[in-house]
Protein backbone atom coordinates (compact mmCIF):
# COMPACT_ATOMS: atom_id res chain seq x y z
CA UNK A 1 0.00 0.00 0.00
CA UNK A 2 1.27 3.48 -0.81
CA UNK A 3 2.48 5.95 1.83
CA UNK A 4 -0.96 8.08 3.21
CA UNK A 5 1.96 10.18 4.85
CA UNK A 6 4.02 13.22 3.24
CA UNK A 7 6.18 15.20 5.17
CA UNK A 8 5.92 18.88 5.01
CA UNK A 9 7.92 20.21 7.97
CA UNK A 10 10.37 21.78 5.86
CA UNK A 11 8.08 24.21 4.36
CA UNK A 12 7.37 25.39 7.94
CA UNK A 13 7.36 29.33 8.91
CA UNK A 14 10.41 30.19 10.93
CA UNK A 15 9.73 30.23 15.02
CA UNK A 16 7.78 26.64 15.52
CA UNK A 17 9.04 25.92 19.40
CA UNK A 18 11.02 22.29 19.39
CA UNK A 19 9.63 20.61 22.27
CA UNK A 20 6.97 17.67 21.80
CA UNK A 21 3.56 18.80 21.60
CA UNK A 22 -0.23 17.49 20.88
CA UNK A 23 -0.44 17.59 16.93
CA UNK A 24 -3.48 19.28 15.99
CA UNK A 25 -5.14 17.34 12.99
CA UNK A 26 -7.35 19.26 10.35
CA UNK A 27 -9.89 18.00 8.15
CA UNK A 28 -10.07 19.81 4.34
CA UNK A 29 -13.38 19.17 2.88
CA UNK A 30 -16.10 21.58 4.55
CA UNK A 31 -13.43 22.35 7.17
CA UNK A 32 -10.63 24.04 6.44
CA UNK A 33 -12.57 24.69 3.30
CA UNK A 34 -15.87 26.18 2.83
CA UNK A 35 -16.10 23.38 -0.41
CA UNK A 36 -15.66 19.71 -1.66
CA UNK A 37 -13.26 19.03 -3.31
CA UNK A 38 -14.27 15.95 -4.80
CA UNK A 39 -17.34 17.90 -6.31
CA UNK A 40 -15.06 20.62 -7.41
CA UNK A 41 -12.94 18.16 -9.58
CA UNK A 42 -16.17 16.79 -11.27
CA UNK A 43 -17.37 20.12 -12.32
CA UNK A 44 -14.49 20.23 -14.02
CA UNK A 45 -14.55 17.17 -15.27
CA UNK A 46 -18.15 17.72 -16.26
CA UNK A 47 -17.07 20.94 -17.74
CA UNK A 48 -13.90 19.59 -20.07
CA UNK A 49 -14.46 15.83 -20.33
CA UNK A 50 -18.15 15.51 -19.22
CA UNK A 51 -17.53 11.36 -21.14
CA UNK A 52 -14.91 10.58 -18.54
CA UNK A 53 -17.73 10.56 -16.29
CA UNK A 54 -18.96 7.22 -16.79
CA UNK A 55 -15.81 5.40 -16.50
CA UNK A 56 -15.32 7.47 -13.22
CA UNK A 57 -18.18 5.89 -12.06
CA UNK A 58 -17.40 2.52 -13.16
CA UNK A 59 -14.31 2.31 -11.19
CA UNK A 60 -15.79 3.69 -8.33
CA UNK A 61 -18.57 0.97 -8.02
CA UNK A 62 -15.89 -1.97 -9.18
CA UNK A 63 -12.98 -0.79 -7.18
CA UNK A 64 -14.20 1.76 -4.28
CA UNK A 65 -14.04 5.06 -3.75
CA UNK A 66 -10.61 5.52 -2.85
CA UNK A 67 -9.28 4.40 -6.70
CA UNK A 68 -12.38 6.91 -7.80
CA UNK A 69 -10.92 9.78 -6.57
CA UNK A 70 -7.36 8.76 -7.36
CA UNK A 71 -8.25 8.21 -11.07
CA UNK A 72 -10.01 11.91 -10.81
CA UNK A 73 -7.06 13.52 -8.99
CA UNK A 74 -5.20 12.35 -11.95
CA UNK A 75 -7.25 13.54 -14.43
CA UNK A 76 -8.19 17.18 -12.95
CA UNK A 77 -6.23 20.04 -12.36
CA UNK A 78 -7.20 22.43 -9.88
CA UNK A 79 -6.31 25.70 -8.45
CA UNK A 80 -5.80 25.58 -4.92
CA UNK A 81 -5.11 29.61 -4.78
CA UNK A 82 -8.48 30.91 -5.25
CA UNK A 83 -10.27 28.09 -3.27
CA UNK A 84 -12.74 29.51 -0.57
CA UNK A 85 -10.53 28.98 2.59
CA UNK A 86 -12.18 29.24 5.71
CA UNK A 87 -10.51 32.50 7.33
CA UNK A 88 -10.91 32.75 10.81
CA UNK A 89 -9.55 29.04 11.50
CA UNK A 90 -7.34 29.46 9.11
CA UNK A 91 -5.55 32.43 11.39
CA UNK A 92 -6.04 30.22 14.47
CA UNK A 93 -3.98 27.65 12.70
CA UNK A 94 -1.37 30.03 11.22
CA UNK A 95 -0.92 30.90 15.15
CA UNK A 96 -0.79 27.14 16.23
CA UNK A 97 1.60 26.03 13.42
CA UNK A 98 3.81 27.98 16.18
CA UNK A 99 3.20 25.99 18.90
CA UNK A 100 2.96 22.09 17.85
CA UNK A 101 2.95 20.01 14.99
CA UNK A 102 -0.20 20.75 12.39
CA UNK A 103 -1.15 17.56 10.00
CA UNK A 104 -3.60 17.68 7.41
CA UNK A 105 -5.92 15.01 7.64
CA UNK A 106 -9.07 14.23 4.72
CA UNK A 107 -10.62 12.35 2.60
CA UNK A 108 -9.11 13.60 -0.48
CA UNK A 109 -6.84 12.10 -2.55
CA UNK A 110 -3.20 12.60 -1.25
CA UNK A 111 -2.17 14.64 -4.56
CA UNK A 112 -4.42 17.15 -4.50
CA UNK A 113 -4.27 17.60 -0.30
CA UNK A 114 -0.23 17.77 -0.75
CA UNK A 115 -1.03 20.90 -3.27
CA UNK A 116 -3.29 22.38 -0.81
CA UNK A 117 -0.30 21.79 1.85
CA UNK A 118 2.44 23.06 -0.18
CA UNK A 119 0.11 26.72 -1.36
CA UNK A 120 -0.34 27.38 2.80
CA UNK A 121 2.75 26.34 4.06
CA UNK A 122 1.39 25.37 7.27
CA UNK A 123 1.53 21.68 7.82
CA UNK A 124 4.14 19.18 8.88
CA UNK A 125 2.09 16.21 7.28
CA UNK A 126 -0.57 15.20 5.17
CA UNK A 127 -2.64 11.76 5.52
CA UNK A 128 -5.35 11.49 2.42
CA UNK A 129 -6.57 8.81 0.46
CA UNK A 130 -4.09 6.86 -1.08
CA UNK A 131 -6.26 4.93 -4.15
CA UNK A 132 -6.61 1.85 -1.70
CA UNK A 133 -8.07 3.55 1.16
CA UNK A 134 -10.43 5.92 1.51
CA UNK A 135 -9.07 8.22 4.89
CA UNK A 136 -13.30 9.23 5.83
CA UNK A 137 -14.67 8.43 8.98
CA UNK A 138 -13.07 5.18 10.49
CA UNK A 139 -10.28 4.37 8.70
CA UNK A 140 -8.68 8.02 9.07
CA UNK A 141 -10.17 7.66 12.99
CA UNK A 142 -7.43 4.32 12.73
CA UNK A 143 -4.97 5.79 11.33
CA UNK A 144 -4.36 8.62 13.87
CA UNK A 145 -4.99 6.66 16.50
CA UNK A 146 -2.50 4.49 15.57
CA UNK A 147 0.08 6.88 14.79
CA UNK A 148 -0.48 9.03 17.67
CA UNK A 149 -2.27 7.06 20.10
CA UNK A 150 -5.19 7.55 21.67
CA UNK A 151 -5.98 11.31 23.44
CA UNK A 152 -2.69 11.71 21.50
CA UNK A 153 -3.91 14.49 19.13
CA UNK A 154 -6.48 17.10 18.94
CA UNK A 155 -8.71 17.07 15.42
CA UNK A 156 -10.97 19.77 14.12
CA UNK A 157 -14.01 18.40 11.80
CA UNK A 158 -17.05 19.61 10.73
CA UNK A 159 -19.48 16.50 10.36
CA UNK A 160 -21.59 13.60 12.43
CA UNK A 161 -18.75 10.81 10.67
CA UNK A 162 -16.22 12.36 12.44
CA UNK A 163 -17.32 11.36 15.71
CA UNK A 164 -15.10 8.07 15.09
CA UNK A 165 -11.98 10.33 15.51
CA UNK A 166 -13.11 13.14 18.41
CA UNK A 167 -14.26 10.24 20.45
CA UNK A 168 -10.17 8.83 20.30
CA UNK A 169 -8.89 12.75 20.46
CA UNK A 170 -7.90 14.46 23.60
CA UNK A 171 -9.75 17.30 22.20
CA UNK A 172 -12.31 18.23 19.67
CA UNK A 173 -13.06 21.41 17.28
CA UNK A 174 -16.04 21.94 15.03
CA UNK A 175 -16.33 24.27 12.21
CA UNK A 176 -19.95 24.81 11.84
CA UNK A 177 -23.31 26.95 11.54
CA UNK A 178 -25.50 24.48 13.62
CA UNK A 179 -26.06 25.35 17.30
CA UNK A 180 -27.76 22.00 17.18
CA UNK A 181 -24.67 20.40 15.76
CA UNK A 182 -22.62 22.05 18.30
CA UNK A 183 -24.18 20.73 21.37
CA UNK A 184 -24.93 17.12 19.93
CA UNK A 185 -20.51 16.83 19.43
CA UNK A 186 -20.28 18.65 23.28
CA UNK A 187 -22.71 15.33 23.99
CA UNK A 188 -20.40 12.97 22.35
CA UNK A 189 -16.77 14.42 22.82
CA UNK A 190 -14.74 16.74 24.58
CA UNK A 191 -15.50 19.80 22.63
CA UNK A 192 -13.17 21.99 23.47
CA UNK A 193 -13.42 24.88 20.26
CA UNK A 194 -15.82 26.31 17.40
CA UNK A 195 -15.73 28.33 14.36
CA UNK A 196 -18.41 29.92 13.65
CA UNK A 197 -19.90 29.85 9.97
CA UNK A 198 -22.46 32.36 9.15
CA UNK A 199 -26.20 30.51 9.23
CA UNK A 200 -28.01 30.27 6.18
CA UNK A 201 -31.08 32.68 5.56
CA UNK A 202 -33.68 32.63 3.11
CA UNK A 203 -31.88 35.68 1.42
CA UNK A 204 -28.74 33.17 0.58
CA UNK A 205 -31.19 31.08 -1.24
CA UNK A 206 -32.50 33.71 -3.15
CA UNK A 207 -29.14 34.93 -4.24
CA UNK A 208 -28.19 31.44 -5.14
CA UNK A 209 -30.70 31.04 -7.27
CA UNK A 210 -30.03 34.37 -9.28
CA UNK A 211 -33.37 35.54 -8.33
CA UNK A 212 -32.14 39.21 -9.25
CA UNK A 213 -32.55 37.85 -12.92
CA UNK A 214 -35.93 36.98 -13.03
CA UNK A 215 -36.71 40.14 -13.85
CA UNK A 216 -35.43 39.69 -17.19
CA UNK A 217 -38.10 37.16 -17.64
CA UNK A 218 -40.90 40.22 -17.58
CA UNK A 219 -40.14 40.36 -21.23
CA UNK A 220 -42.51 37.90 -21.43
CA UNK A 221 -45.09 40.20 -20.17
CA UNK A 222 -44.51 42.51 -22.93
CA UNK A 223 -46.18 41.33 -26.09
CA UNK A 224 -49.11 41.06 -23.74
CA UNK A 225 -49.05 45.03 -22.81
CA UNK A 226 -48.41 46.01 -26.44
CA UNK A 227 -51.39 43.69 -27.68
CA UNK A 228 -53.82 46.47 -27.77
CA UNK A 229 -56.58 44.06 -26.86
CA UNK A 230 -58.76 43.16 -23.75
CA UNK A 231 -56.65 40.96 -22.18
CA UNK A 232 -59.04 37.74 -21.19
CA UNK A 233 -58.22 36.29 -17.32
CA UNK A 234 -57.47 33.12 -19.10
CA UNK A 235 -54.78 34.83 -20.88
CA UNK A 236 -52.93 36.34 -17.60
CA UNK A 237 -53.16 33.41 -16.30
CA UNK A 238 -51.38 31.24 -18.44
CA UNK A 239 -49.02 34.66 -18.93
CA UNK A 240 -47.76 34.24 -15.10
CA UNK A 241 -47.60 30.41 -15.18
CA UNK A 242 -45.49 31.12 -17.94
CA UNK A 243 -43.06 33.53 -15.93
CA UNK A 244 -42.68 31.34 -12.82
CA UNK A 245 -42.05 28.15 -15.22
CA UNK A 246 -39.59 30.57 -16.97
CA UNK A 247 -38.15 31.64 -14.15
CA UNK A 248 -37.01 28.16 -12.34
CA UNK A 249 -35.65 26.92 -15.75
CA UNK A 250 -33.79 30.21 -15.93
CA UNK A 251 -32.78 29.57 -12.28
CA UNK A 252 -31.43 26.03 -13.08
CA UNK A 253 -29.56 27.05 -15.99
CA UNK A 254 -27.61 29.85 -13.93
CA UNK A 255 -26.90 27.93 -11.28
CA UNK A 256 -25.33 25.22 -14.04
CA UNK A 257 -23.40 28.66 -15.26
CA UNK A 258 -22.23 29.35 -11.98
CA UNK A 259 -20.61 25.40 -11.39
CA UNK A 260 -19.11 25.94 -14.89
CA UNK A 261 -17.49 28.90 -13.99
CA UNK A 262 -16.14 28.60 -10.35
CA UNK A 263 -12.49 29.10 -11.32
CA UNK A 264 -13.17 31.87 -13.42
CA UNK A 265 -15.17 33.51 -10.95
CA UNK A 266 -12.80 33.52 -8.34
CA UNK A 267 -10.59 34.87 -10.25
CA UNK A 268 -12.82 37.63 -10.85
CA UNK A 269 -12.90 41.08 -8.66
CA UNK A 270 -16.87 40.71 -8.19
CA UNK A 271 -18.19 37.57 -8.88
CA UNK A 272 -15.90 35.48 -6.37
CA UNK A 273 -18.69 36.50 -3.94
CA UNK A 274 -21.22 35.09 -5.98
CA UNK A 275 -22.95 32.01 -3.28
CA UNK A 276 -21.27 28.98 -4.80
CA UNK A 277 -17.60 30.64 -5.66
CA UNK A 278 -17.34 32.16 -2.59
CA UNK A 279 -18.32 28.56 -0.82
CA UNK A 280 -21.72 30.27 1.14
CA UNK A 281 -23.74 28.16 -0.42
CA UNK A 282 -22.42 24.12 -0.74
CA UNK A 283 -22.06 22.80 -4.41
CA UNK A 284 -24.28 20.06 -3.05
CA UNK A 285 -26.93 22.27 -2.51
CA UNK A 286 -26.36 23.61 -6.24
CA UNK A 287 -26.45 19.51 -7.53
CA UNK A 288 -29.80 19.49 -6.07
CA UNK A 289 -31.20 22.78 -6.66
CA UNK A 290 -30.76 22.29 -10.61
CA UNK A 291 -33.17 19.00 -11.11
CA UNK A 292 -35.58 20.45 -8.52
CA UNK A 293 -35.94 23.49 -10.51
CA UNK A 294 -35.72 21.92 -13.57
CA UNK A 295 -38.66 19.32 -12.00
CA UNK A 296 -40.66 22.39 -11.36
CA UNK A 297 -40.64 24.17 -14.60
CA UNK A 298 -41.96 20.90 -16.03
CA UNK A 299 -44.35 20.58 -13.68
CA UNK A 300 -45.84 23.98 -14.84
CA UNK A 301 -44.97 23.79 -18.77
CA UNK A 302 -47.17 20.47 -19.11
CA UNK A 303 -50.20 22.82 -18.91
CA UNK A 304 -48.64 25.31 -21.28
CA UNK A 305 -49.03 25.20 -25.04
CA UNK A 306 -46.88 22.86 -26.29
CA UNK A 307 -45.26 25.53 -28.78
CA UNK A 308 -44.71 27.73 -25.66
CA UNK A 309 -42.85 24.33 -24.07
CA UNK A 310 -40.73 23.65 -26.95
CA UNK A 311 -39.58 27.28 -27.35
CA UNK A 312 -38.81 27.07 -23.46
CA UNK A 313 -36.73 24.03 -24.08
CA UNK A 314 -35.34 25.53 -26.96
CA UNK A 315 -34.02 28.52 -24.75
CA UNK A 316 -32.12 25.54 -22.10
CA UNK A 317 -30.34 23.98 -24.75
CA UNK A 318 -28.88 26.87 -26.25
CA UNK A 319 -28.16 28.08 -22.86
CA UNK A 320 -26.49 25.08 -22.08
CA UNK A 321 -24.82 25.29 -25.24
CA UNK A 322 -23.84 28.84 -24.36
CA UNK A 323 -22.42 27.94 -20.91
CA UNK A 324 -20.32 24.68 -22.56
CA UNK A 325 -19.05 26.36 -25.39
CA UNK A 326 -20.51 29.41 -27.16
CA UNK A 327 -19.86 32.14 -24.81
CA UNK A 328 -16.09 31.85 -25.73
CA UNK A 329 -16.70 32.20 -29.26
CA UNK A 330 -16.29 35.93 -30.89
CA UNK A 331 -19.42 37.57 -31.88
CA UNK A 332 -21.45 34.40 -32.07
CA UNK A 333 -21.46 35.04 -27.74
CA UNK A 334 -23.50 38.22 -28.13
CA UNK A 335 -25.46 37.27 -31.33
CA UNK A 336 -26.39 33.84 -29.06
CA UNK A 337 -27.07 36.61 -25.66
CA UNK A 338 -29.27 39.01 -28.29
CA UNK A 339 -31.15 35.75 -29.65
CA UNK A 340 -31.80 34.52 -25.98
CA UNK A 341 -33.73 37.53 -25.11
CA UNK A 342 -35.86 38.12 -28.23
CA UNK A 343 -36.88 34.50 -27.19
CA UNK A 344 -38.31 35.86 -24.28
CA UNK A 345 -40.36 38.20 -26.32
CA UNK A 346 -41.23 35.23 -28.63
CA UNK A 347 -42.89 33.07 -25.86
CA UNK A 348 -44.87 36.48 -25.06
CA UNK A 349 -46.32 36.51 -28.60
CA UNK A 350 -47.07 33.01 -28.58
CA UNK A 351 -49.50 33.41 -25.36
CA UNK A 352 -50.88 36.41 -26.67
CA UNK A 353 -51.83 34.52 -29.98
CA UNK A 354 -52.11 35.92 -33.71
CA UNK A 355 -49.69 36.93 -36.30
CA UNK A 356 -45.81 37.58 -34.86
CA UNK A 357 -44.96 41.45 -34.39
CA UNK A 358 -42.21 41.60 -37.20
CA UNK A 359 -41.58 45.27 -35.61
CA UNK A 360 -40.75 44.15 -32.21
CA UNK A 361 -38.62 41.26 -33.49
CA UNK A 362 -36.73 43.36 -35.22
CA UNK A 363 -36.85 46.36 -32.69
CA UNK A 364 -35.67 43.27 -29.94
CA UNK A 365 -33.05 41.73 -31.84
CA UNK A 366 -30.96 45.22 -33.19
CA UNK A 367 -31.49 46.88 -28.87
CA UNK A 368 -30.52 43.48 -27.39
CA UNK A 369 -27.35 42.89 -29.78
CA UNK A 370 -26.75 46.76 -28.56
CA UNK A 371 -26.70 45.47 -24.62
CA UNK A 372 -24.89 42.38 -25.06
CA UNK A 373 -22.04 44.35 -26.96
CA UNK A 374 -21.80 46.40 -24.14
CA UNK A 375 -21.57 43.64 -21.66
CA UNK A 376 -18.81 42.46 -23.55
CA UNK A 377 -17.11 45.50 -23.56
CA UNK A 378 -17.59 46.18 -19.88
CA UNK A 379 -16.37 42.53 -18.95
CA UNK A 380 -12.97 43.17 -21.28
CA UNK A 381 -12.27 46.76 -19.47
CA UNK A 382 -12.43 45.56 -16.45
CA UNK A 383 -10.63 42.82 -17.29
CA UNK A 384 -7.71 45.29 -18.31
CA UNK A 385 -8.27 46.72 -14.95
CA UNK A 386 -6.82 44.14 -13.21
CA UNK A 387 -4.48 42.41 -15.29
CA UNK A 388 -3.11 44.91 -18.08
CA UNK A 389 -1.22 42.31 -20.00
CA UNK A 390 -3.77 40.22 -21.09
CA UNK A 391 -4.22 38.90 -24.33
CA UNK A 392 -7.46 37.23 -24.35
CA UNK A 393 -10.93 37.33 -22.86
CA UNK A 394 -13.10 34.63 -23.64
CA UNK A 395 -12.86 34.55 -27.72
CA UNK A 396 -11.75 38.68 -27.67
CA UNK A 397 -8.37 40.48 -27.76
CA UNK A 398 -8.18 43.89 -26.00
CA UNK A 399 -7.78 45.76 -29.49
CA UNK A 400 -11.53 44.45 -29.86
CA UNK A 401 -13.24 47.27 -27.71
CA UNK A 402 -13.52 50.34 -30.32
CA UNK A 403 -14.61 48.08 -32.75
CA UNK A 404 -16.85 46.06 -30.28
CA UNK A 405 -18.00 49.41 -29.08
CA UNK A 406 -19.04 50.71 -32.49
CA UNK A 407 -20.90 47.91 -33.66
CA UNK A 408 -23.17 48.10 -30.54
CA UNK A 409 -23.71 51.45 -30.70
CA UNK A 410 -24.49 51.42 -34.11
CA UNK A 411 -27.13 48.03 -33.15
CA UNK A 412 -28.45 50.85 -30.46
CA UNK A 413 -29.09 53.10 -33.61
CA UNK A 414 -30.70 50.62 -35.80
CA UNK A 415 -32.97 49.62 -33.14
CA UNK A 416 -34.46 53.28 -32.46
CA UNK A 417 -34.75 53.36 -36.56
CA UNK A 418 -36.86 50.83 -36.15
CA UNK A 419 -39.49 52.20 -33.74
CA UNK A 420 -39.36 55.43 -36.87
CA UNK A 421 -40.53 53.17 -39.26
CA UNK A 422 -42.80 51.60 -36.88
CA UNK A 423 -44.56 55.04 -36.41
CA UNK A 424 -44.98 55.44 -40.15
CA UNK A 425 -46.38 52.21 -41.16
CA UNK A 426 -50.10 51.78 -41.34
CA UNK A 427 -50.22 49.68 -38.83
CA UNK A 428 -49.74 52.49 -36.02
CA UNK A 429 -52.75 54.69 -37.14
CA UNK A 430 -55.10 51.61 -36.51
CA UNK A 431 -53.64 50.91 -33.19
CA UNK A 432 -53.31 54.60 -31.54
CA UNK A 433 -55.15 57.32 -30.76
CA UNK A 434 -52.36 59.78 -30.78
CA UNK A 435 -49.98 57.75 -33.00
CA UNK A 436 -48.00 61.14 -33.37
CA UNK A 437 -46.71 61.13 -29.79
CA UNK A 438 -44.79 57.56 -30.08
CA UNK A 439 -42.05 60.21 -32.16
CA UNK A 440 -41.01 61.15 -28.22
CA UNK A 441 -39.94 57.81 -27.83
CA UNK A 442 -36.60 58.08 -30.19
CA UNK A 443 -35.14 61.05 -28.20
CA UNK A 444 -35.90 58.76 -24.66
CA UNK A 445 -34.26 55.93 -26.45
CA UNK A 446 -31.43 57.56 -28.09
CA UNK A 447 -30.48 59.10 -24.74
CA UNK A 448 -30.64 56.51 -22.69
CA UNK A 449 -28.73 54.08 -25.54
CA UNK A 450 -25.84 56.81 -25.77
CA UNK A 451 -25.55 57.29 -21.74
CA UNK A 452 -25.24 53.25 -22.23
CA UNK A 453 -22.81 53.62 -23.98
CA UNK A 454 -20.63 56.39 -22.52
CA UNK A 455 -20.25 54.46 -19.24
CA UNK A 456 -19.53 51.79 -21.03
CA UNK A 457 -16.60 53.31 -22.72
CA UNK A 458 -15.72 55.04 -19.64
CA UNK A 459 -15.63 51.79 -17.55
CA UNK A 460 -18.13 52.49 -15.23
CA UNK A 461 -21.29 50.32 -16.57
CA UNK A 462 -22.37 47.15 -14.73
CA UNK A 463 -21.40 44.00 -16.70
CA UNK A 464 -25.35 42.62 -17.13
CA UNK A 465 -26.71 46.24 -18.89
CA UNK A 466 -30.06 44.77 -18.28
CA UNK A 467 -29.72 44.17 -14.69
CA UNK A 468 -28.22 48.21 -14.91
CA UNK A 469 -31.23 49.45 -16.30
CA UNK A 470 -33.40 48.40 -13.76
CA UNK A 471 -31.37 49.35 -10.86
CA UNK A 472 -30.25 52.60 -12.35
CA UNK A 473 -32.36 55.82 -11.25
CA UNK A 474 -32.48 57.25 -15.02
CA UNK A 475 -32.49 54.57 -16.41
CA UNK A 476 -36.33 53.53 -14.22
CA UNK A 477 -37.03 57.55 -15.25
CA UNK A 478 -36.91 56.75 -18.58
CA UNK A 479 -38.50 53.12 -18.79
CA UNK A 480 -41.42 55.15 -16.69
CA UNK A 481 -41.75 58.09 -19.33
CA UNK A 482 -41.35 55.50 -22.40
CA UNK A 483 -44.59 53.54 -20.85
CA UNK A 484 -46.62 57.20 -19.64
CA UNK A 485 -45.79 58.01 -23.48
CA UNK A 486 -46.99 54.56 -25.05
CA UNK A 487 -50.39 54.92 -22.72
CA UNK A 488 -51.09 57.96 -23.55
CA UNK A 489 -50.42 57.57 -27.60
CA UNK A 490 -52.97 54.42 -26.64
CA UNK A 491 -55.55 56.01 -25.11
CA UNK A 492 -54.81 59.99 -25.48
CA UNK A 493 -57.58 60.22 -27.92
CA UNK A 494 -60.30 59.44 -24.60
CA UNK A 495 -58.62 61.20 -22.21
CA UNK A 496 -57.84 64.20 -23.53
CA UNK A 497 -60.89 63.97 -26.30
Amino acid sequence: MASKIHSLAPQHPPGRISQPSVPLCVDLDGTLLKTDLLLEQLVVLLRTRPMALFGLFWLAFTQGLAAFKRSLADQVSLNVTTLPYHKPLLNYLEQQARKRPLWLCTGTDQHLAEAVARHLRLFDGVIGSDGTTNMTGHNKAQHLLKRFGSAGFDYIGNEKKDLAIWQHSRRALVVTRSRQFARWVRNHANLRGIFWTKPLAAKHYIKAVRAHQWSKNVLILVPLLLGHGSLQPQTIGLALATLVAFCALASATYIFNDLMDLESDRQHHEKRNRPYASGQISLTTALALIPALLMGCLLIASQLPTAVGLTMLLYGVVTLSYTLWLKHQMLIDVFVLAGLYTLRIVIGMMIVGGPPSFWLMAFSLFFFLSLAMAKRVTEITNKLRLQPKVVRVRGYQPQDNPLLTMYGSGCGIVSTLIITLYINSEKVRTLYALPELLWLLCPVLLFWLARVWMLTYRGELHEDPVLFAIRDRTSQVLIGLSALIVLLAANGEVWFG
